[in-house]
């Protein structure tokens, strides 16, 4: 029952975003209508910005955030995390040490830094989102690869001559689908909610 009802707002929320904008005209001031509630379908805000519009075009925004910052920082944290699990020692050591120290900063403080250090505009929402969510997914994921790579059949590869990086594309990587496909949706659920976070802010 939850999981359906998670399912079903979640389903409101994509389209209310991806389709509203098309149906919706954009908000915009209406002083003649300031906080009027029978203004529209869902009244008027401050302004006599319609709400029902302000929420559709929101949630847009915040998809198109969420989603640009999730898939650069995912990058990250498959590229760095898969390939410092393979290699292990050093390079694995001098990985974790960084996000030791990432990881000890509040993600959403360090967000609201760099936004304050980098232009005003959605771009740099979606960068200060990338780099501050990044590190948990790449722990997880390197610490998967590492399992990985000490299994027989990348052992077996690498006796036959593969190089490094097949191993992490071809031997690793498909491996790794579903716990890359989860910790996806973790970062999707983290960037909405730090973007509305940060629109607040």
């Amino acid at each position: 029952m939850k999981l359906r009802l998670g399912a079903a707002l979640l389903l409101r929320f994509v389209v209310a975003g991806v389709v509203g904008p098309v149906v919706v005209a954009a908000p915009a001031l209406d002083l003649a209508h300031d906080l009027d509630p029978d203004h529209g379908v869902g009244g008027a805000g401050e302004g006599g910005v319609d709400v029902v519009a302000s929420l559709v075009w929101g949630a847009r925004a915040s998809l198109v955030v969420a989603g640009l910052a999730t898939l650069l920082s995912l990058s990250i944290s498959i590229v760095v995390g898969l390939a410092a699990g393979v290699a292990g020692g050093r390079v694995e050591a001098a990985v974790q040490r960084v996000v030791d120290v990432v990881l000890a900063f509040p993600s959403l403080l360090l967000a609201l830094v760099l936004c304050a250090v980098l232009p005003a505009s959605p771009w740099s929402t979606v960068a200060a989102l990338s780099l501050t969510a990044w590190a948990g997914p790449l722990r997880v994921l390197l610490g998967l690869a590492k399992e990985v790579a000490a299994r027989d059949h990348v052992a077996a590869a690498r006796a036959l001559g593969a190089g490094f990086a097949r191993v992490v594309v071809v031997h690793v990587a498909p491996l790794l689908v579903v716990p890359i496909a989860i910790q996806g949706t973790q970062v999707f659920a983290g960037a909405v909610v730090a973007e509305a976070s940060l629109a607040f802010l």
